[in-house]
């Protein structure tokens, strides 16, 4: 029996498209199985950097307990010193005019070195480790200038409060201190984010108020019952003239401020789990 002629085909072309169509295939299965394992691992990175509740276990380096310890001797002197220049004031204007100079400067120095260690405290919570190893630097003057991002978004809360106390007949003391609670941390945060002060408002803080409400909640009720906790104790030491009050009440103020500087940092690392937030391109 005879075969049937074939066509005449070149071997080594018929060898070279089937090695390509080979790799062609080869390429696009590894392809497929590299994107559910992107997949899978941007997933698995999303679940081990989103906080757990083990993250609220406090990781304080050595510096924070130093700088508290100073900051908690300077404050009730600060404060010792405002309640003499107010009496004084009321009694000898003159004296009180020449020591106010100096306890300005005092005061400056204490609020300044407040301020650079609670924007260490927020900053540094939120990777990590709660220390003010690289926080506070320079003099007081550097300090001085970190007060618009603090201090002035107290003020900026506490305007806020003011202007709503106006339209009602309630106390304006407690909508104030209301305003303080509610509006100075999403001012805070705001800022941080935006790392602008005359822009205290930021996009993707006011989504976690939507979508992390939890958060939020949770951090209310704690500051609540924190800064109650400080008025009450304040109330019950109250001493007239209150020189022994101001004293006493200094170290608690700071500790309160640090233990608020580290639930704000807290609460930006829980709505940071989908928002980004303290970065350049968030």
């Amino acid at each position: 029996m005879s075969e049937t002629p074939q066509a005449d085909i070149d071997p080594r072309r018929e060898l070279a498209r089937r090695r390509m169509e080979a790799a062609r295939a080869e390429l696009a299965a590894k392809e497929a199985e590299k994107r559910p394992a992107a997949k899978r691992r941007e997933s698995a990175t999303r679940r081990d950097s989103r906080p757990t509740i083990s993250s609220l276990v406090p990781s304080v380096h050595s510096t924070v307990i130093v700088h508290g310890l100073l900051l908690a001797l300077l404050t009730p002197l600060v404060l010792v010193a405002v309640t003499g220049v107010y009496y004084l004031l009321l009694t000898l204007p003159v004296a009180g005019r020449v020591m106010a100079m100096g306890t300005g400067t005092l005061a400056a120095v204490m609020l300044g070195y407040a301020s650079v260690c609670m924007l260490g405290i927020i900053e540094s919570t939120t990777q990590g480790q709660t220390t003010l190893e690289h926080a506070v630097q320079g003099d007081w003057r550097d300090w001085f200038w970190s007060l618009p991002t603090t201090l002035g978004m107290a003020v900026v809360a506490g305007a806020c409060g003011y202007a709503l106390s106006l339209l009602g007949t309630g106390n304006p003391w407690i909508v104030i201190s209301v305003a303080l609670l509610v509006v100075y941390p999403v001012l805070q945060l705001s800022t941080l984010e935006r790392g602008a002060v005359f822009a205290p408002v930021s996009a993707p803080i006011l989504r976690t108020l939507l979508f992390q409400p939890m958060a939020w909640a949770v951090f209310y009720a704690a500051s609540v019952a924190l800064w109650v906790g400080v008025a009450a104790l304040a109330r019950a030491l109250w001493r007239d003239p209150p020189f022994v009050t101001v004293a006493m009440m200094g170290p608690v103020l700071t500790a309160a401020l640090f233990v608020y500087s580290w639930m704000l940092g807290v609460l930006a690392t829980w709505v940071s789990a989908r928002e980004v937030l303290f970065s350049e391109d968030a």
